[in-house]
């Protein structure tokens, strides 16, 4: 039993000392857990304003990909309309028709804006009016055809009169002649 308190008592006073030799394996640790939480945070940031930093350069992008389909889409309008409105190709149309070096492109822009500013104060369009246009034309000539068919049954009519005149004098003479 000696032995055992013996062994009690070494371990007793050892106790202490693991104690404290923990306590500082345990401070030690805590603070490489704060520095690991603190460098976890720095990394949290740097890599959310990465990943902003990359959301905004992925919507640059696709601003870019929408300016460029209009621009393609603009170019394939104005493509189409010189073949169809001026029987020309656009690069066939360029070469003819170079540009100056004195053309300043945002007075261009604004010239086409102040224009596209005065077709709209026009007003609406009625779409109906070329049709309205040919069925009054042809209405116009229906009643210019009428018109001049009563005009020639007038002149024919009176014609036709004055022969009659002509005949019942030409009989009234031969009439007062014979008595």
């Amino acid at each position: 039993m000696r032995a055992s308190i013996a062994d009690l008592e070494y371990q007793a006073s050892t106790v202490a000392a693991e104690k404290e030799k923990e306590e500082q394996e345990i401070a030690a640790i805590t603070s490489l857990l704060e520095e690991a939480r603190q460098r976890a945070d720095l990394l949290a940031t740097q890599l959310s304003d990465l990943n902003k930093h990359a959301a905004e350069v992925r919507d640059a992008r696709a601003g870019i990909e929408v300016q460029r389909a209009e621009a393609q889409a603009r170019l394939t309008f104005v493509r189409e309309n010189c073949a169809a409105e001026l029987n020309q190709s656009l690069e066939d149309l360029a070469r003819e028709h170079p540009v100056d070096d004195e053309f300043d492109l945002e007075t261009a822009q604004a010239r086409v804006e102040e224009l596209r500013a005065r077709i709209e104060s026009f007003g609406g369009v009625n779409m109906m009016a070329l049709e309205e246009l040919a069925e009054n034309e042809a209405r116009l000539l229906f009643l210019t055809t009428q018109r001049q068919d009563i005009v020639d049954s007038i002149s024919s009519t009176e014609e036709a009169l004055r022969e009659i005149k002509r005949r019942v004098r030409v009989k009234d003479s031969v009439t007062r002649s014979s008595r």
